[in-house]
């Protein structure tokens, strides 16, 4: 039954986002005719995951983005992005691919852990979502839902920027506070450890999460040099829920990133 519902609560989701962007396809055909805007670039991350045996990572990560009317491809928009409504506030519909899991398949460094833990542990695997997003003003709310069957989870992103200090119009320092939900399904697929995947005698028990709830903040630097380069530096700290902290395959109690993009803008 368990099954059964949640095959529904994905269907609707994306009989929902389908809809909308029909719905969209008025405003799109009356839309001013736009060039295509590029964004290239790339950067570094480097990332300290809650895993067992695992340090901090070093990922080398590119930046390609391109937008025509109200369309918008590359990774930072899921990769596909439908944008329903500009003024007064943003709403948009996207296609994400989301994956939290060990060794995930947006880690480019694949280096794994050296805990027992995970030996012998199998991976879950990543999922397609269909993602609300809604901006106003400085603040920002993200809902995201399995599509594919695979963890059947609901995630929640509530964030509101606030700015520090701006010298000119382009630099721009400002500190972001938010919150990130998710449920217990998706929690399980990503954190959980089933009994088929289970051994006790490496400390893997068998473990259901719950839902969580992890309070972050960040702290970004916006420098645009000329019309076309812009800097990005980011800094990310996540306090994790204990629903995330006490699964056998985590050991620490936070996530941190930390972002230096150079990209340039067409």
């Amino acid at each position: 039954m368990k099954n059964t519902n949640n095959t529904r609560k994905s269907t609707g989701i994306l009989a929902i986002m389908v809809c909308c962007v029909i719905g969209g396809v008025d405003q799109m055909a009356q839309a001013d005719e736009q060039a295509v805007k590029y964004n290239l670039g790339g950067g570094y991350l480097g990332m300290n995951t809650p895993w067992r045996g695992q340090g901090f990572k070093h990922i080398s990560v590119p930046v390609v983005s391109v937008e025509y009317k109200n369309w918008r491809f590359g990774m930072e928009h899921g990769p596909v992005q439908y944008v329903l409504m500009r003024e007064p506030v943003e709403l948009a519909v996207s296609l994400v691919y989301r994956d939290e899991t060990y060794n995930n398949y947006l880690d480019y460094d694949d280096t794994p852990s050296n805990a027992r833990v995970f030996k012998g542990y199998k991976d879950p695997h990543g999922e397609v979502a269909g993602r609300f997003h809604f901006r106003y003003e400085r603040f920002q709310f993200l809902l995201a839902q399995d599509i594919t069957n695979v963890s059947n989870g609901l995630t929640a992103t509530a964030v509101l920027d606030i700015p520090l200090w701006s010298k000119g119009p382009g630099f721009q320092v400002f500190s972001s506070v938010g919150v990130y939900w998710q449920d217990a399904d998706y929690v399980d697929h990503v954190y959980g450890v089933k009994a088929s995947n289970a051994d006790d005698s490496l400390g893997r028990f068998v473990y259901g999460g719950s839902e969580s709830v992890n309070p972050y903040s960040s702290l970004t630097m916006h420098y645009a040099m000329t019309r076309h380069w812009v800097w990005v530096a980011r800094y990310q700290y996540e306090k994790l829920d204990n629903a995330i902290s006490d699964s056998p395959l985590v050991n620490k109690t936070y996530k941190q990133e930390m972002l230096i993009l150079l990209s340039y803008h067409l």
